[in-house]
């Protein structure tokens, strides 16, 4: 933003032309497109190493997914304090429940609810600024209070490098999840 105003002083001054001032502004959103792309890269490769670093020591379902920031900022009702699940999460559905994961340095648990009576899975829509995606809901329904804690994850679909999963690849992966706990 400064760069375009300190550009815009200068062509008002007359200091550069119009067709340097051009060449300036397409080298810009150029760069800041890159920018964005390796930002994106980036996350995606930060996802990839947790879900591999997790799958190594845990089992079950292990889906990555990016935690809403609705779960970031409640996440004291679950009695962890915030700062503890991480932003890119790593999720383990197993045969007691659900866990999520650090995958930074040495994975581990950061939140276990090892009972899947309480636990409800749907898909949800997540806002997240300007953007909107369809993601995996769970909802906790502790045994001891009236109102559900819900968290939205958005999960990316392992096919294709940033789009997130569509609704029947979340209802697949509900499915399968359901059916791991039923047996």
């Amino acid at each position: 933003m400064l760069f375009a105003l300190a550009i815009w002083a200068r062509v008002e001054n007359g200091s550069v032309s119009g067709a340097a001032t051009l060449l300036i502004g397409a080298l810009v959103v150029g760069a800041l497109f890159v920018a964005v792309l390796v930002a994106l890269f980036a996350f995606r490769a930060v996802l990839v190493s947790r879900l591999s670093k997790v799958s190594q020591v845990a089992s079950g379902i292990i889906i990555a997914g990016v935690t809403a920031p609705q779960v970031l900022a409640s996440s004291d009702r679950l009695g962890v304090r915030k700062g503890v699940i991480p932003r890119a999460a790593v999720l383990v559905f197993d045969s007691e429940g659900l866990s999520i994961w650090q995958g930074s340095g040495v994975p581990r648990p950061v939140v276990s609810i090892s009972r899947s009576d309480v636990i409800s899975l749907d898909t949800a829509t997540i806002t997240s600024g300007r953007i909107s995606t369809i993601g995996l809901e769970v909802t906790i329904i502790p045994p001891d209070e009236r109102w559900p804690f819900i968290m939205d994850f958005t999960v990316f679909d392992p096919a294709r490098i940033f789009d997130a999963a569509d609704e029947e690849e979340i209802l697949a992966l509900i499915m399968s999840i359901t059916n791991a706990w039923s047996n």
